[in-house]
């Protein structure tokens, strides 16, 4: 004779619902500490190019951008000199200066490729002869094995790399600050000879 056994209620199969809203709602705020993460690096990113100064209505130009990059490199000579860090870090200076304001790609450029976009571009020629001087030079200690270079301190040593880098920056500095000066002028001129001849042109077609 069969015996008969109690009915079981339904067993449940899977995972609860209160589970799945569990893991959903970990998500979601997992997704939103990452979001949350992404905009204060990004913001303090930012921040740190202007030195706090910086907003999306005050872009940095291509000369105060290139003057702090030069005061980060000074500080950071004075707490760990390298010779040739400092040599390729002041020739990409000056290149991505010259790219911002002649729209060129010059910081992908070698010094030979540069002294040929050089003469393409309008500069005063003498300045222009100084900055392609200067990376020659550069490249002599950002390449080359030499112990000496004339009016340059020994690659073989260490000793009084202080003053080089003080030397080299400030050189650097100058160069940018003449190329600025050089390009505001030129634009200057620019703006005034387009504003002559606009006025000239309107004499004329005026009965």
């Amino acid at each position: 004779m069969e015996t008969l056994h109690d009915i079981r209620p339904p067993v449940m199969v899977g995972i609860p619902s209160f589970w799945i809203q569990v893991f959903w709602t970990g998500i979601f705020i997992l997704f939103l500490i990452l979001v949350l993460w992404f905009f204060i690096k990004r913001w303090k990113k930012r921040k740190s190019l202007s030195g706090g100064k910086m907003t999306s209505s005050e872009p940095i130009s291509a000369h105060a951008f290139a003057m702090q990059f030069l005061d980060e490199l000074e500080a950071e000579m004075a707490h760990s000199p390298d010779r040739k860090k400092m040599y390729f870090a002041l020739g990409q200076a000056m290149k991505t200066y010259i790219g911002n304001i002649h729209s060129l790609r010059a910081e992908q450029m070698t010094t030979r490729e540069l002294t040929l976009a050089m003469g393409s571009i309008d500069m005063d020629k003498a300045l222009a002869e100084a900055v392609v001087h200067f990376q020659e030079e550069s490249d002599l200690f950002r390449y080359a094995p030499v112990q000496y270079v004339s009016g340059f301190m020994d690659l073989s040593g260490n000793h009084d790399i202080l003053s080089v880098a003080a030397k080299e920056i400030g050189r650097t500095r100058e160069l940018i600050d003449a190329m600025e000066k050089d390009w505001q002028e030129k634009t200057a001129n620019a703006k005034a000879d387009a504003s002559a001849a606009s006025m000239a042109d309107g004499r004329e077609k005026t009965p």
